[in-house]
């Protein structure tokens, strides 16, 4: 994990809605030299998101960059991308037709392979654990 300190940067493209606080989040893991590369590209870009506050509903989204320098931030990344609904959005509309996307994607996919959730249940009775 060291490693990617420093070296990975974490983009999130987040909608929430309005009325039903519903929200949406794409995600992913680049390189630190493909997103100085592509720095204008990351900040211009605008996600929209449908249909999170009903029927034919369009929300603005936000971008968040994560730049992981810290063992902090990329833990923060780390936990964020175990909640991500998804990442089409900033492989296939973001940087489409950008050299160097399918590297990314597949530098993403490695990093997040590496990654696991766990849920630890436990079980109680009148406030003691059994």
């Amino acid at each position: 994990m060291k490693d990617l300190i420093g070296n990975v940067v974490f983009v999130e493209f987040y909608g929430k809605g309005y009325y039903s606080g519903s929200s949406e989040s794409h995600s992913a893991f680049v390189t630190k030299e493909f997103f100085e590369e592509n720095k204008e590209t990351f900040e211009n870009y605008t996600p929209y998101f449908h249909e999170l506050d009903g029927k034919h509903s369009e929300i603005e989204g936000d971008v968040n960059i994560n730049l992981c320098n810290t063992e902090e931030r990329l833990r923060e990344a780390i936990k964020k991308v175990c909640e991500k609904d998804d990442d089409w959005m900033i492989w296939e509309s973001c940087l489409d037709g950008v050299d160097g996307v399918v590297d990314q994607y597949n530098f993403s996919q490695s990093v997040e392979s590496k990654i696991t959730s766990k849920t630890v249940t436990t079980y109680m009775f009148d406030g003691i654990e059994i």
